[in-house]
């Protein structure tokens, strides 16, 4: 990436995190999440009346439809690919930590010669 082309250095923690780590889990279900509160606090919640076929400003054009998908992707992200993330992520760190331990040194229970 040339120097224009570079993130800026508050946000290039986000590219770093690796994407199968139970830390890049946890980031990307944060993401989704946060992106979610943004689009219910702007409101568009009012747009999902496009599933039913009818617009919320009462006009025509594909603004109000593009914000209604934008919305529900964003709640089908929250409500189902959040919690998968997030118990992946505890199932990856469990099993890191468990992998990570080391064994009881075994004893030698051979017979004395």
């Amino acid at each position: 990436m040339s120097g224009a082309e570079q993130a800026p250095a508050g946000w290039r923690w986000l590219l770093r995190a690796p994407v199968f780590s139970a830390h890049g889990l946890l980031l990307r279900a944060a993401i989704i999440a946060a992106a979610y509160l943004l689009v219910h606090a702007a409101g568009l919640r009012e747009y999902v009346c496009i599933l039913s076929g009818t617009n919320p400003t009462g006009g025509t054009g594909s603004g109000p439809v593009l914000l209604g998908v934008i919305y529900v992707l964003l709640y089908l992200g929250l409500t189902i690919a959040v919690p998968v993330l997030v118990l992946a992520a505890a199932i990856l760190a469990g099993s890191c930590a468990l992998l990570a331990r080391k064994p009881p040194a075994a004893e030698d229970h051979r017979p004395p010669a």
